[in-house]
């Protein structure tokens, strides 16, 4: 379960809240050990699954795009028995020290793209109220009652939440093109869907530098979709968990 606190994201009650925990916004550092996969096909009865990366076809053929849609669920079972990545182990022990601590790690990056979200946010959020008839409400801050997990969605609904990005031209067309969610941010999206217990949220992507009509882009996950992809999380966060206190125990040894 987790509790809803209003609260404005980047203030100094914002930052003590996430101290110590995993946030949503870098699920996908501890889930980088699952690959992307798509689905290919070649006619109506002959499809392949392959690396979205590299676009190679692993060899076995399905009869149905459902099977091979099943076949990516198990691939992603397996690659996520791989070890954390050498970013996730860093990651760890930050979170490790704030927990010691009690403190927020102070962090003075930043960058353009942080800057241009940071500004125009509001105007992708007045945008996507217009166009939905909706008002969305503060995102606050949701916290695991373990207090291990924690998320800041951009914004709330009556059964959603929507997280927005704004990005330059090239990420927009690609965003389009692929009529999905960008990668990038797949499993921060589904982090706070699940953390938050809505039934959908919309990904909403918006450009300034793209034509009036068209700077706005939004895809919605539905929950009811997603049970695996819930259950991939749970598991990855019971052995990051385990890892967090591993590193624990080991700065908490070397200090006596």
């Amino acid at each position: 379960m987790f509790k809803f606190v209003d609260v404005e994201q980047n203030t100094e009650e914002w930052y003590k809240l996430r101290a110590g925990k995993l946030t949503s916004s870098k699920l996908g550092v501890i889930m980088a050990s699952s690959k992307e996969y798509i689905v290919i096909s070649f006619g109506k009865s002959e499809f392949y699954v392959a690396d979205n990366n590299t676009k190679k076809m692993i060899k076995k053929c399905h009869v149905t795009k459902i099977n091979a849609e099943r076949e990516i669920i198990e691939l992603k079972k397996k690659d996520l028995t791989k070890a954390f990545t050498a970013t996730a182990k860093k990651y760890a022990v930050s979170i490790a020290i704030e927990q010691i601590t009690g403190k927020a790690i102070a962090s003075t990056y930043s960058n353009e793209h942080m800057v241009r979200g940071h500004e125009q946010e509001p105007i992708a959020r007045m945008m996507y109220e217009d166009e939905n008839f909706t008002d969305v409400t503060n995102g606050g801050f949701f916290e695991s009652e373990c207090g291990f997990i924690g998320c800041s969605p951009d914004g709330l609904t009556d059964s959603g939440v929507i997280e927005i990005k704004s990005v330059i031209a090239s990420t927009q067309y690609a965003t389009v093109k692929r009529n999905n969610v960008d990668p990038s941010y797949k499993w921060q999206c589904v982090g706070n869907l699940k953390f938050t217990g809505k039934d959908w949220i919309d990904y909403v992507s918006y450009c300034s530098e793209f034509p009036e009509d068209n700077q706005l882009f939004t895809f919605r996950l539905e929950a009811k979709d997603l049970s695996d992809e819930f259950k991939m999380i749970e598991s990855r966060i019971a052995e990051f968990k385990s890892l967090v206190e591993e590193v624990k125990n080991r700065i908490n040894e070397g200090s006596k």
